[in-house]
């Protein structure tokens, strides 16, 4: 089928807050869709490529879309009314968008039409929807009551700045650290409260697995001096979002907020509502280890789940442009992809990019903040935010020489800012990821991730087989009295002295294992741990599991590489760390022992979260065993040291026993107890002692007795029947921000969680030459018709995910014609 549409006059105007900034001459656009209806773009010039992925992109997803550059922008409240009021705040204050107007103005032309084009080409498929709204308007505006809002080239920027820079390269929880400090300090005193601080959130332990293959040389992490410039700071526990637990924004106080939050952290953990993403995977095998062909890269960009998908398939073709990969929200750069000589991909970096800084207060002025030995006044903007239903409402956000003001303290006088490395250069960032997509080698790939300032692992296969891997991201040179894990004295005792340069960032390029792996775990031996308590790198790390694959055999053939997705998406993260100490606490016990036979069950276990009898029930009472033991051992361990307060932090052994948020991790709990069990054998001092003087194993056995007998009150008291409900993986109806981007009865389940990829892509390099395939739960459309019908491909890949199969990516313009169900001319 092949249609021709005309898209506008022969001059195209494309203008930009109020003013004309481009002009485009006529041209033509196809799109070829394949039989799961992902689009291929050819153009000639760049404005028309991008053009074509707009429309597309706005056919496909045109309400997700819409609802993600809202939730980046601030403007819910505007379509969704005073309930969203307050996340609209919070959201205002967190960027200047003024900023971002700025470095997009200052693009060059050949970058502007990048994001003008992609602009137009949603602004005309939604001229298409108002002329037949009966035909084309995606259900969700009707049910929500507004109509499709037009598209510049700030909103295609911003959408890329909301997902990837303030949502994987903002974390920081400095003053809910310096909190929980001050409670430790207050309840144990100040030498004790110290040794416990840095024996549950350490800036270093070199015992930790690598990215880049390490010696993990030296016994014992660098433990620092209890700073003496916080005291009288409070900190706090205030978060910028919170979610519920069906996955939307959470709608309460501050102090509701909060309660919650620490009620779900306790019960569900990290990968529950309430948690964080910790997110992604990815494993290449190089010429030296892939048997059959020259390499294998496979990576599991783990998101979340979510209907629509995280991801949009696309391929671009023209314009300097000939790749075929998935698009993190769609955005302009594809993350996830291969062109006709590399293959990249990505995980978060989780470095360090973000300082708090505690500003001092004038007494007489509580907008005034103490520099350089004088007081200055902050800078204050005025946003104005629309309601939906009711009046605008106006907000002033202030910002002190180090960034916005997220927190004052006026009783204890002082305002606490946000410092960036990467703002100010999202834009520079954005365009560093579209040219990994032109990157023809290993220096041209390099080169585009030295500019992005973002923290985000880059990784290379290319057809000959070699490999490699850094981590991207702009980070600063603090000073060497500035713990990175507290807020900076911002008095300018602590500036930044300047930034690290690229050469010093993480990476590799073919090293001798012949692979690459990662799970969002340490790059590199001499690579601190971020500030997060809820990220803390140690020898207990879930990307040994994926190791442990890869190192079983001297060669892997396809096959073997793709089944390590499977192991990895239902391995238990923790046993493997605990059954040595756990097996030594029962040898001496009877072998009837009820005790002895739990830890049985558990060595003989398979050490999988799975139901292959799709029952409902996972296969092994030993899932039940371990969830139980581990959430006592954890409470018998730390709760009277860390105390009532934060136990919050460490309560949760992180098992997915409801649908998860996100991806299942060693838990920091779980973390900390590896390391008091390890002792001396630990890498981070183990200087003050967790079990009290208390002899760890019978603590152990201890821990079992009270699991069995909870476990028995549940189940009975045959340990065979000890059989936990199966929990689903739900493709939510919210994005990441907890906003609707569908309504509720549109949300998917596969039948059970996978800590995997919300895609899985796998690239094959060999003489013969490049192939791809990937998944894309729940499918590549996100239209619903007026009627409420689903779109044929809305959810379509659902039953390839849950069985770990693919659909083939065709590449040469060969392959997508062979591939073909539909062709659109596009005129513009």
């Amino acid at each position: 089928m092949k249609n021709v549409i005309r898209a506008g006059a022969f001059l195209l105007l494309v203008t930009f807050a109020g003013q004309q900034t481009n002009a485009v001459e006529a041209g033509t656009v196809k799109i070829v869709r394949d039989s799961y209806g992902v689009p291929h773009i050819y153009a000639d010039e760049t404005f028309g490529l991008f053009y074509g992925y707009g429309y597309a992109v706005a056919q496909d997803r045109l309400f997700q879309i819409e609802m993600i550059r809202r939730s980046a922008m601030g403007t819910v409240a505007e379509v969704l009314g005073p309930d969203y009021l307050p996340f609209d705040k919070k959201i205002r204050a967190s960027f200047d968008l003024r900023s971002i107007k700025a470095q997009v103005a200052a693009l060059p032309k050949e970058r502007r039409d990048i994001l003008d084009g992609y602009a137009a080409g949603m602004n005309a498929w939604i001229k298409e929807v108002e002329k037949a709204p009966e035909k084309w308007l995606p259900r969700e505006y009707s049910d929500f009551d507004f109509t499709p809002s037009k598209w510049t080239a700030v909103d295609v920027a911003m959408v890329f700045v909301g997902a990837i820079a303030h949502r994987f390269s903002d974390f920081n929880t400095e003053l809910e650290n310096l909190a929980y400090l001050n409670d430790l300090v207050a309840r144990h005193g100040k030498e004790t409260g110290w040794q416990i601080f840095n024996q549950t959130n350490w800036i270093n332990d070199p015992t930790a697995p690598t990215t880049v293959p390490g010696k993990n040389a030296g016994k014992y992490a660098a433990v620092r001096e209890m700073p003496t410039y916080l005291a009288g700071l409070a900190g706090s526990t205030q978060q910028k979002l919170i979610l519920d637990r069906d996955g939307s924004y959470f709608h309460g106080t501050e102090e509701q907020a909060k309660t919650y939050r620490a009620r779900e952290l306790a019960a569900t953990g990290l990968s529950g509502p309430a948690g964080y993403p910790s997110a992604s995977n990815i494993w290449i095998v190089g010429k030296n280890k892939a048997k059959g062909v020259n390499g294998v890269l496979l990576n599991g960009p783990q998101f979340g789940s979510i209907t629509p998908s995280y991801v949009y398939n696309v391929g671009l073709h023209g314009a300097g442009y000939d790749l075929v990969g998935n698009a993190y929200f769609a955005s302009p750069a594809v993350f996830f992809g291969r062109n006709d000589k590399i293959s990249w991909g990505s995980t978060a970096g989780m470095g360090d990019t973000v300082d708090i800084y505690a500003e001092k207060l004038n007494p007489d002025n509580p907008h005034e903040y103490l520099y350089q030995g004088e007081y200055r006044a902050m800078d204050k903007r005025i946003e104005t935010i629309r309601v939906k239903g009711a009046e605008p409402v106006t907000i002033e956000v202030y910002s002190t020489v180090h960034g916005g003001v997220e927190q004052v303290d006026e009783a204890k006088g002082v305002a606490y800012s946000r410092k960036r490395t990467w703002e100010g250069r999202e834009l520079e960032t954005l365009m560093a990821f579209v040219d990994e997509n032109t990157a023809t080698d290993w220096d041209s790939f390099k080169e585009a991730a030295s500019r992005s300032a973002v923290s985000v692992n880059w990784y290379y296969l290319d057809q000959a087989g070699n490999i490699g891997y850094a981590i991207s991201g702009k980070y600063p040179r603090r000073p060497e009295d500035q713990d990175p894990r507290l807020p900076a004295d911002g008095t300018g005792e602590m500036e930044w002295e300047g930034l690290k340069p690229f050469s010093s960032n993480a990476q590799v390029y073919n090293p001798d294992t012949g692979y690459i792996v990662n799970w969002n775990n340490k790059p590199s031996d001499k690579w601190d741990n971020a500030d997060p308590w809820y990220f803390i790198w140690t020898k207990a790390d879930r990307v040994n599991v994926l190791v442990r694959e890869l190192e079983a055999k001297d060669r892997l053939t396809v096959k073997e590489i793709e089944k390590v997705n499977e192991t990895g998406s239902f391995a238990d993260v923790n046993v493997r760390f605990f059954l040595p100490h756990l097996e030594r606490a029962v040898a001496s016990l009877p072998d009837e022992a009820p005790e002895k036979r739990m830890v049985k069950l558990i060595a003989d276990w398979d050490k999988a979260w799975t139901d292959r009898e799709r029952d409902g029930y996972y296969d092994s009472p030993a899932n039940a065993i371990m969830h139980q033991w581990l959430t006592l051992m954890l409470a018998k361990t730390l709760k009277d040291d860390v105390g009532e307060k934060f136990f919050y932090f460490y309560a949760s052994p992180g098992y997915a026993t409801e649908p998860m948020t996100a991806s299942v991790n060693v838990s920091p709990g779980a973390r900390v107890l590896f390391n008091a069990l390890q002792g001396e054998e630990a890498g981070v001092p183990q200087t003050y002692d967790f079990f009290n003087g208390k002899d760890k194993n019978a603590l152990i056995r201890k821990a079992l007795r009270e699991s069995g007998i909870a476990l028995s009150n549940r189940f009975g008291g045959d340990m065979a029947g000890w059989l936990l409900p199966v929990a689903k993986q739900i493709f939510r109806a919210y994005n990441f921000y907890g906003i609707p981007q569908t309504t509720p009865e549109h949300a998917k389940a596969a039948y059970i969680n996978m800590n995997r990829g919300s895609e899985n892509n796998v690239v094959v390099m060999s003489d013969k030459g490049i192939t791809s395939k990937d998944v894309v739960a729940p499918g590549q459309s996100g239209f619903i018709a007026p009627d409420g019908t689903e779109h044929k491909h809305f959810n379509d890949q659902m039953g390839l995910y849950e069985s770990f199969r693919y659909k083939a990516l065709p590449f040469s313009e060969k392959e997508v014609k062979k591939a073909a169900k539909s062709t659109i001319v596009l005129e513009y």
